[in-house]
């Protein structure tokens, strides 16, 4: 007969494993909110792409098209429904990657006995969290859609050049406080 005899580095063993697979889950789970974020916010953004499309034509425009030209116009251009999208996905993507993980961890952490008031101190955080990381790409997809910045050919030459010629990086974030500060008011 066998007898399973515990010792004291039997019992810190199975604790350092057990630790090890706590922290393997939930760097897991970071991952899987990572990517799912991601995914959610690639999707949603392509849906509404035409709408967005239509909706900064319409407000750059000089005549008064209807929405049904704008569309018409938009639809016998190579890619017109989607152009601009690969921009405004390379930000979307990160930005919904940090907003939904970022809102999970915070959720998890944080012990508040008030369900609305938690979910919204979540929500707040993982926006700020989201915005401060993606703001620079917001600032290219900006300055590009502006027809007088048609000089800069593409997101790595706008930045490089807001860099060298405004201010290095702290250019990246101008305009950056009225941003996280507007949605608390509203």
């Amino acid at each position: 007969m066998v007898q399973l005899v515990q010792t004291n580095w039997t019992k810190t063993l199975i604790n350092k494993q057990t630790l090890c697979i706590r922290m393997e889950d939930q760097q897991v789970q970071i991952v899987k909110n990572i990517l799912a974020g991601g995914v959610a916010g690639l999707v949603s953004r392509t849906a509404v792409a035409p709408l967005e499309r239509a909706k900064i034509i319409l407000q750059l425009q000089s005549t008064n098209k209807s929405l049904s030209q704008v569309f018409t116009s938009m639809h016998r251009e190579r890619l017109g429904l989607f152009k601009g999208n690969g921009t405004n996905l390379l930000r979307i993507m990160p930005y919904s990657a940090v907003q939904f993980a970022v809102y999970e961890g915070t959720k998890k952490a944080f012990d508040l006995e008030n369900e609305t008031v938690k979910r919204l101190v979540c929500g707040g955080l993982a926006g700020m969290a989201s915005v401060i990381c993606t703001y620079p790409l917001d600032l290219v997809r900006t300055r590009l859609s502006m027809p007088n910045q048609a000089n800069h050919h593409g997101i790595l030459k706008m930045l490089k050049t807001v860099y060298q010629q405004e201010g290095g990086l702290l250019a990246w974030y101008k305009g950056l406080l009225p941003t996280l500060i507007v949605p608390v008011f509203s």
